[in-house]
């Protein structure tokens, strides 16, 4: 605040105060997500919930060349939702998506209505699960229960 806008460290401060406070923010939503609680529900929008839980992964998309694509429907109602378990399956597959692309790509993240439900989809530009993982996959999963 006391340097002069024509000071040559003038827009560095800047920077460095913005940065600041971003990280203040993501520090916050950190906190709110790790936050032991009961799991519940209550009247969420869509949107919000979506956007905190891309708060937490931006960084890490800019780190790793992955161009992070928002597409989201306007004027959605609330819906009845667990914010924190949605959010932390959106983390988790958006840092599984980033995995697929170690040269970059896209991630895209949507959200939108289709008739009573919100949507929410991911999608990205990986490679995709190669065939051995998929088939250990899904031998595991077929394996009777003893």
């Amino acid at each position: 605040m006391r340097i002069p806008e024509n000071d040559v460290f003038y827009l560095p401060v800047q920077s460095i105060e913005r940065e600041a406070l971003r990280c203040k923010a993501l520090v916050q939503e950190l906190l709110t997500f790790s936050r032991d609680r009961k799991p519940g529900t209550a009247p969420e929008e869509p949107v919000a919930v979506v956007e905190s839980a891309l708060r937490l992964i931006e960084t890490q998309s800019r780190i790793r060349n992955v161009e992070l694509r928002k597409e989201f429907s306007k004027g959605l109602p609330l819906f009845e939702v667990d914010s924190t378990q949605i959010q932390q399956v959106l983390i988790n597959l958006c840092s599984n998506a980033m995995d697929a692309m170690p040269q970059g790509g896209r991630l895209t993240v949507s959200v939108n209505q289709k008739d009573s439900f919100i949507e929410i989809r991911v999608s990205d530009t990986g490679s995709g699960i190669s065939p051995e993982i998929r088939q250990k996959s899904l031998s595991r999963s077929l394996r009777p229960k003893r």
